[in-house]
């Protein structure tokens, strides 16, 4: 099988990783030795300056996007590079990762046979790809789009409601929704 796996977290991350980073290391390498094809997109910054690797014998694959990387969306390169901008500057500033995620998922589903698409509901990463995919702005063809699988850790709303003041503030609002 072939699997996209979408995770900000994935190690080395930009910030301490926890329970996700953790998740998304081992079952990328768990289902790339046991021969499946494994695409990881996860976030490029100082710490780990690679656009891609390779690993596992040529079965898992890990994509890193950075802040400042203009995504192949087929529009206007300043237009998207303004827009792109515009997310960082939001008080849900991560939402960046997932609008370029989406299109690199849409280029591998055009290029691979990709069979799962994975990320967790932690900062809604697959949450612009699932927007595009529910108006037909992407590859999928109607009735065969691969599964997409969220695998829930601990949305924000419940950490929050846990762990903080009764109310939601504002900066979590955003990422409350798209989770």
């Amino acid at each position: 099988m072939r699997h996209v796996i979408v995770s900000r977290e994935y190690p080395p991350a930009n910030y301490p990783a926890g329970g996700i980073g953790t998740y998304v290391a081992n079952i990328a390498n768990l289902l790339a030795a046991r021969g499946d094809t494994v695409h990881v997109i996860a976030e490029r910054w100082a710490g780990a300056p690679l656009h891609h690797e390779v690993r596992a014998d040529g079965h898992l694959f890990v994509h890193r996007l950075g802040a400042d990387d203009l995504p192949e969306t087929g529009g206007d390169p300043a237009l998207v590079q303004a827009q792109l901008r515009a997310l960082r500057r939001t008080e849900f500033p991560a939402q960046w990762f997932g609008w370029s995620a989406a299109f690199l998922i849409e280029r591998l589903l055009r290029e691979e046979r990709i069979d799962t698409i994975e990320g967790q509901e932690w900062e809604a990463p697959l949450y612009p790809y699932l927007l595009r995919r529910s108006l037909g702005l992407g590859p999928d063809a109607p009735g065969q789009s691969p599964p997409v699988i969220v695998h829930l850790h601990s949305p924000t709303a419940f950490i929050h409601h846990y762990n903080g003041p009764p109310t939601l503030p504002a900066a979590l609002q955003a990422m409350t929704r798209m989770e």
